[in-house]
């Protein structure tokens, strides 16, 4: 059966907040949808709660599958979508029950292979609305504007599901972090159609801020820098424009990174990030990174006395608490 729209959720420990997010989707306006849910392998009762789920609307299909993280997930619903277009929804976010009405309106009206919608940010108790609208639709012009103030994500886009294949996008099972940024470059790299509905339809939960790694997460990142560097660099070096942009934009915060928790070598890291000599640096971050490619030990030190001062800011916090 075809259906006009898959809805792909990829789901690892979501058991406190799925319910949420499968309620959201079963109560849209839009009726013509199937709903993927994708167990990855959850060790919590994630899967229980998908059959659950599944035993009471037809729509559901629920994948059982071993780990492999949320690349593997994201492929996995693609390759059981049966949608004309296809949207990912994070197991943990939730949306406006005209969010399927509205975007699929959209991409028949203006025959669109990309629709971007507008989202709710919730922190801390506190919602902000982010608006989304391009300054330009051409798909290298929202391209480029995903390196500076649109967001790179999957979950606000329904994408007509026949384009991963024309396009022969991969789906990298080592790329962890920046990935669904990586699965939009692959995809506006071609020409496709960009249309934009002015609504906020998508609800993202920031947990965490991406810009201030725990400790925990600064070891996840040890694991993917590599990941990172190598698939970004294959995708967009062939393109000066974009790879220029990368650059400037991304490259300088995944180098700081790397430099802070000490992930390349000197060689490596050099090799890596040379690139960065010609930027113009715009913080005190940048400009240790500059720093360190002159002068990588004094700077290496640098950053382990910078460690060791968050390990004791993170203890005498907990302490205050």
């Amino acid at each position: 059966m075809e259906y006009a729209i898959s809805v792909i959720v990829p789901i690892y420990k979501a058991e406190n907040y799925l319910p949420k997010c499968i309620e959201s989707i079963l109560s849209q306006t839009f009726h013509n949808f199937q709903l993927i849910l994708v167990d990855d392998g959850s060790p919590d009762l994630s899967g229980e709660i998908c059959d659950r789920y599944a035993q009471l609307d037809t729509r559901i299909e629920v994948i059982h599958k071993q780990n492999g993280g949320v690349m593997s997930a994201r492929k996995c619903g693609i390759l059981s979508a049966q949608g004309i277009y296809s949207i990912q929804i994070d197991p943990d976010d939730w949306v406006e029950v005209t969010l399927l009405e509205d975007l699929y309106q959209q991409a028949i009206h203006e025959d669109a292979d990309m629709v971007i919608c507008d989202f709710v940010e919730h922190y801390e108790g506190k919602a902000f609305i982010s608006i989304q609208k391009p300054e330009s639709l051409s798909h290298t012009e929202v391209m480029k504007e995903m390196f500076t103030r649109l967001m790179g994500s999957t979950c606000n886009k329904l994408i007509r599901t026949l384009c991963y294949k024309q396009y022969n996008v991969n789906f990298f099972e080592d790329l962890v972090l920046l990935e669904d940024l990586f699965l939009m470059f692959q995809l506006l790299l071609h020409p496709l159609k960009v249309a934009y509905v002015p609504k906020a339809l998508y609800h993202y939960e920031r947990n965490i801020n991406p810009n201030s790694l725990t400790m925990t997460q600064g070891e996840r990142f040890k694991g993917y820098a590599d990941s990172i560097c190598k698939h970004f660099r294959e995708l967009l070096k062939p393109y000066p424009e974009f790879w220029n942009l990368w650059v400037e934009k991304e490259m300088p915060w995944i180098a700081y990174l790397s430099l802070y928790y000490n992930v390349f070598n000197k060689k490596r890291f050099l090799q890596e990030f040379s690139y960065l000599d010609k930027i113009d640096a715009r913080n005190q971050n940048e400009r240790l990174v500059k720093f360190s490619l002159k002068n990588y030990m004094v700077a290496s030190i640098l950053m382990v006395i910078r460690r060791c001062f968050s390990r004791v800011r993170l203890f005498m916090n907990g302490l205050n608490k």
